[in-house]
């Protein structure tokens, strides 16, 4: 699960606890990325099943196929061509 804009990281925290999937999520925010890692920790969410990483979406290091799901939430609402 790729999350595009994912905020505070809820959804990446909830998905791989409740549904055991992979989630990663990405937000431009240095202060959001923190707190949603801690999130991720605090819930007892392992580090290589969840992760928030502070990137333009469009920079992230993937190849095709390497998200079966991607969401976004509220990024789209903000997002100015």
């Amino acid at each position: 699960l790729l999350d595009i804009g994912c905020g505070w990281g809820t959804l990446v925290t909830y998905a791989a606890k409740n549904y055991g999937c992979d989630a990663t999520g990405c937000t431009l925010s240095v202060n959001q990325a923190a707190f949603g890692t801690e999130r991720i920790k605090t819930n007892g969410v392992s580090a290589d099943k969840a992760r928030i990483i502070c990137s333009d979406y469009r920079d992230l290091p993937a190849g095709k196929g390497a998200y079966n799901k991607i969401v976004s939430l509220e990024m789209a609402e903000v997002r100015v061509p």
